[in-house]
């Protein structure tokens, strides 16, 4: 039989059952690490703000559930879209109906709301796809829609390069070559717990200096950034790798999440300045993406390039996937 236990709070996520479900089922995003550090940011911006864990357990057995947010008059699956790129419910394989009818008959009748803004739901994903035909199926007025993609090289039989047509792997080493000849021989440096906070502010200065737009998001996120990876950091499912010159000097940094056999990328940027200052035009967060995607697949792991399908993503072999969204109101 069916139990739905809604919890205030996220206590629940450090329960060993759940912690199995996340590694059966659920993506880093879905950790205890990682909700907590955005709960911390969350709410000491808005008071106000709850959250809740829904747990759906069938016998003893946790079978699924999901982390919701309310304010005010909207809830949510908790985590941001703007920091978050999966967020939808979790489901053991051939639970994913049941799963569903719980989270959707909590959403309605347990917790008051007049909209409910549902992100981050994985397209690829069976859980998902029970989850929006719940919704859509209980209310012909639920809207659906994909918001965004997040490319993703899940096989790659016979290694990064071989994955890549000819053009793209010329493309790859033409763009390693050049780098190598301004700046001296490549090397990646993986943080560790003494180096972490000065590889997250290096990264973050970089970012905050590439754009109004990531400016405005170093200050609005850089504290929750900083407070994730280094959470996460502690249980070895993130860390920041930078690529160095012949000189040691940092050229480019990127944060990488890991869960079981998925590599994600969760942010990359660039010296900007430096690059501007050599002769020839080089391209130093591509050539690092490249090494740490070809890293990942060669090891075994898929590579998740995350939210935002840009072009370069999509020239080091990412496919597509897209992100859904699920709109109710009263």
């Amino acid at each position: 039989m069916i139990e739905i236990s809604l919890d205030d709070g996220i206590d629940p996520l450090a329960e060993p059952d759940w912690r199995d479900l996340i590694d059966r089922a659920g993506t880093v995003f879905h950790r205890k690490e990682f909700l907590a550090a955005w709960w911390r940011d969350h709410s000491r911006k808005d008071e106000s703000a709850s959250i809740y864990t829904l747990r759906i357990i069938d016998g003893d057995e946790l079978v699924g559930g999901c982390v919701l947010t309310c304010q005010g008059d909207y809830v949510s699956f908790a985590g941001g879209s703007d920091v978050t790129d999966y967020m939808g419910p979790i489901s053991l394989p051939d639970r994913e109906d049941a799963v569903a009818a719980a989270v959707y008959d909590t959403l309605v009748n347990r917790l008051a709301w007049r909209q409910a803004t549902l992100a981050g739901l994985d397209s690829t994903n069976a859980a998902t796809e029970s989850f929006v035909r719940a919704v859509t199926t209980a209310d012909a007025t639920a809207q659906t829609a994909v918001y965004d993609s997040a490319p993703r090289i899940t096989e790659a039989p016979g290694g990064f390069i071989a994955h890549l047509n000819a053009k793209r792997r010329a493309e790859v080493r033409r763009k390693r070559e050049r780098l190598v000849e301004m700046v001296g021989e490549l090397s990646l440096v993986d943080s560790d717990a003494t180096t972490l906070p000065e590889f997250v502010d290096r990264l973050l200065t970089w970012k905050s200096k590439a754009s109004s737009e990531t400016e405005e998001f170093v200050i609005k996120y850089g504290d929750f950034v900083r407070d994730m990876t280094r959470t996460l950091a502690e249980t070895a499912a993130a860390g920041i790798v930078e690529l160095r010159g012949g000189d040691g000097q940092s050229l480019a940094s990127a944060i990488t999440l890991t869960h079981g056999h998925i590599r994600y990328l969760y942010n990359m940027s660039f010296d900007a300045q430096l690059v501007a200052s050599l002769e020839k035009r080089v391209s130093p967060g591509a050539v690092l993406v490249a090494e740490l995607a070809e890293a990942a697949i060669d090891s075994g792991r898929s590579f998740d390039f995350l939210r935002g399908a840009q072009d370069y993503k999509l020239r080091l072999g990412g496919v597509p996937q897209d992100l859904k969204i699920v709109t109710l109101r009263r």
